[in-house]
């Protein structure tokens, strides 16, 4: 994640506005170092950056094999991570944990069940599309975690591109000011 383009492009390009190299793919999904120029995005305004917080970004790994989603919080929180690569990260933005999907799940299954099939139930996180988590394998150098279309936690190569939920702490003192939380009557954050 350290020295991943997608945190330079969401901290430093999205949140902070500098000017960074994007890089793109030239065949199918697999991502190289070709340079394009950047999407013209509309940034975070000043009011929504006053609302996030700076936060530590836990980095520890887990394995291919992984453990029930009850049991994957501790280990995103770990040391375990792939030689030379970093257990921390100090971002404004970041990704999901495996472990946000599965507490997201009102199915009681989800949390014994160490491929997260069943967490796709009851889960306002499944979409039916696959997205990156913030989470390495900790026995490959380029091996992330993410959630698959059908629901279900798999690792795959960070060579490829694919979908991602960008995810940020609040500050404390942010407050719900309006609105029930459902789709036609969002929050609104003061």
């Amino acid at each position: 994640w350290t020295k991943s383009y997608l945190r330079e492009f969401l901290n430093d390009y999205y949140y902070d506005g500098k000017t960074i190299t994007c890089h793109s793919e030239t065949s199918g999904l697999k991502a190289t170092n070709a340079t394009i120029t950047c999407p013209d995005i509309s940034k975070i305004n000043a009011t929504a950056k006053n609302m996030i917080e700076k936060t530590t970004w836990n980095l520890g790994g887990l394995a291919y094999n992984t453990k029930p989603v009850n049991k994957l919080y501790e280990s995103e929180r770990g040391a375990e991570v792939y030689s030379g690569h970093e257990t921390k990260s100090s971002d404004y933005i970041g990704l999901i944990y495996p472990s946000d999907y599965g507490f997201a799940s009102t199915d009681e299954s989800c949390s014994q069940d160490p491929f997260g099939i069943t967490c796709k139930n009851n889960n306002w996180l499944y979409k039916g599309v696959w997205y990156w988590t913030i989470s390495p394998r900790s026995s490959h150098a380029h091996g992330v975690f993410r959630v698959n279309g059908d629901g279900y936690l798999n690792r795959y190569s960070a060579l490829y591109r694919g979908g991602v939920r960008p995810s940020v702490y609040l500050k404390s003192d942010i407050m719900i000011v309006s609105g029930s939380g459902t789709k036609g009557d969002m929050f609104k954050l003061g």
